[in-house]
């Protein structure tokens, strides 16, 4: 069973059945099996204030009061506190003294109901009658243990320890409520604490399993450890496929990623597709401020620039590479080569707007495009072109041809205008 033990002593260790809490912050009751609320601790019985009716922990008493009256489940022991000074009306001995102290004590036993009614009351669950507490020293075994009490109780609960003799009542339950009260000093340790809750809850201990007992067969113990077995088996081989299934997620999440991105990532995930489309190798590729990338294949160069905005396509973004593609080719001319220079203009437009919301690209700038020789393509088309790829739908070779072919603002169906055997545009 879980024990909450909600008190201010310091002793107490935690353990796997043990929790420990304090007055201002106590666990859910409903959380554990029993909860001890230890009102035997000498700090409860202090009040800065002028009296002895109140305690410091009082708004901690009211709000404790309120969770024992909503619990649904848990059974809630209080610990009555044992004869001992109650400590008031906090402040300086005079005033010439800077240290403050509590400067007057009664003893509770002189002061029982003031005490009892006035505070205890404060914790309990509203509805319970007023419970008579008399001062009278006794003993009390519980199991193995014997307990010492300063209190017993007259009151018309029932009863589930009496002292040794005098038969006087030091535990009683509050019946239909799952309260409990004790004056019994149970909190002198954790194990006079444990043998007095074993004893009024029934929580057992069990006997430690002997290593021996592992080899002894019972039954159908050997159907069922292979039954297990098995089922572990195909749980873990469910559980590869989750993962693989999950990094595959998450890879797809990384090629989506070119419908939002911009910059480097957006550079990055890019890179990664082309070298898919047309089977090169984009790592050995220097940035030098000038153009995107340039791919050279055996019979066609792309040169490019990747943008990601969040506007529509602008002219600007069409010369920019078209700079690019003239000192390009004044560099062919000056090294007296030749190459079939395709521009590549793969942009991000709108790309903080989901694509339902996204506006076309302007007639305008695919007409520059189409003067200029350039073709313009939009994320989301290329994350389509790269789907269909992945598909082996649509091969490396298709799409060099298509995109060295095409030029404006590139469309799904203009593959369908490639000739799949000659690799060429279809004659009209």
């Amino acid at each position: 069973m879980k024990i909450q033990l909600i008190t201010e002593q310091t002793s107490f260790e935690a353990s796997k059945d043990v929790t420990l809490s304090t007055f201002d912050a106590p666990r859910s009751l409903d959380e554990f099996d029993v909860n001890v609320i230890d009102l035997s601790h000498e700090k409860i019985w202090h009040n800065t204030g002028e009296h002895f009716r109140s305690v410091n922990r009082l708004n901690d008493f009211r709000s404790i009061q309120t969770m024992v009256a909503k619990k649904c489940r848990a059974k809630v022991l209080f610990v009555l506190p044992q004869n001992g000074n109650f400590y008031y009306h906090y402040g300086y001995v005079d005033y010439n003294d800077n240290r403050k102290t509590y400067l007057h004590s009664v003893v509770i036993k002189d002061h029982i109901e003031g005490i009892f009614s006035n505070i205890i009351e404060k914790i309990l669950p509203t509805g319970i009658s007023i419970i008579h507490t008399v001062f009278e020293p006794t003993e009390t075994d519980v199991a193995s243990n014997t307990y010492t009490a300063d209190f017993y109780f007259e009151a018309n609960y029932p009863v589930l320890t009496e002292s040794n003799y005098s038969d006087k009542a030091t535990t009683i339950e509050i019946p239909d409520k799952g309260v409990y009260l004790t004056t019994l000093n149970i909190m002198e340790s954790t194990d006079m604490l444990l043998c007095f809750l074993h004893a009024m809850f029934g929580i057992k201990e069990k006997s430690a399993i002997p290593a021996w007992m592992s080899s002894v067969r019972f039954g159908d113990d050997d159907e069922l450890s292979l039954a297990i077995k098995n089922s572990l088996d195909i749980i873990q081989d469910e559980k590869q496929k989750i993962d693989l299934a999950q990094q595959k997620i998450e890879k797809n999440d990384s090629y989506k990623s070119i419908i939002y991105t911009n910059g480097d990532e957006l550079v990055g995930v890019i890179f990664e597709i082309l070298e898919k489309l047309f089977d090169c190798d984009l790592s050995g590729f220097t940035d030098e401020k000038k153009e995107d990338f340039l791919i050279k294949l055996s019979d066609c160069t792309f040169i490019g620039e990747i943008k990601g905005i969040t506007s529509n396509v602008k002219s600007e973004h069409i010369s920019q590479l078209d700079v690019h593609f003239q000192t390009y080719k004044d560099k062919l001319t000056e090294e007296e080569r030749e190459e079939n220079v395709h521009q590549l203009l793969i942009i991000n437009p709108f790309r903080t707007k989901p694509l339902e919301e996204r506006e076309p690209v302007n007639q305008q700038q695919i007409d520059l495009a189409e003067r200029n020789g350039c073709l313009i393509i939009e994320t989301n088309t290329l994350l389509r072109i790269f789907e269909k790829f992945c598909r082996k739908e649509i091969t490396v070779a298709q799409c060099v041809a298509t995109f060295s072919n095409c030029t404006g603002l590139l469309q799904l169906s203009d593959f369908e205008k490639i000739d799949p055997d000659t690799l060429e545009p279809y004659k009209a």
